[in-house]
Order: C-alpha cells, then sequence, then structure tokens
C-alpha cells in the first residue's frame, strides 16, 4: 500500500442523508457525526380534498380512492441529473 507524503488533515464527521425510493418501502437514513437513525413508509403518495397523504395513511386510500394514489414513486422521476 502506498503511503501518502503531505500534512495529514484531520478526519471531520459531518452530516450525512441517504434516501431510497424504492417500489414497496421509502427509507431514508439519517448520521450526525455522533448518531444515526433510520425509516421507512411505504412508497404511495394519495390525493384527497384533504390534501396530500403519504405511506401508510396514503396506501389506506387505495380501496377507497384508487384513481388519486400513485403508488411507484420513484418511476416519475428523471433517470439522470
Amino acid at each position: 500500500m502506498e503511503q501518502r507524503k503531505g500534512p495529514r488533515l484531520p478526519i471531520q464527521m459531518g452530516m450525512g442523508i441517504g434516501i431510497d425510493l424504492g417500489s414497496a418501502y421509502t427509507r431514508i437514513a439519517v448520521f450526525d457525526g455522533c448518531h444515526y437513525g433510520c425509516s421507512a413508509m411505504p412508497s404511495y403518495m394519495a390525493f384527497t380534498n384533504l390534501g396530500v397523504l403519504v405511506g401508510e395513511t396514503a396506501r389506506k386510500q387505495a380501496t377507497e380512492n384508487p384513481t388519486q394514489l400513485v403508488r411507484v414513486l420513484h418511476l416519475m422521476l428523471p433517470q439522470s441529473i
């Protein structure tokens, strides 16, 4: 293994966020330098008279209001950025 020459810089721990827009679940992970956490919710979005619903609440709308439901959110995003 080749060794680097020059001044050593201190390692700094920053904040990191990861988002996975999956077909079944949307997940987010957060790291703030010391702690980490993650969460997941069903990949559903529904449009109702009350506003926009996401996750489990939107999934429950599927039988009542199927025409206003979006299930594959990641397919609506551009393929290249």
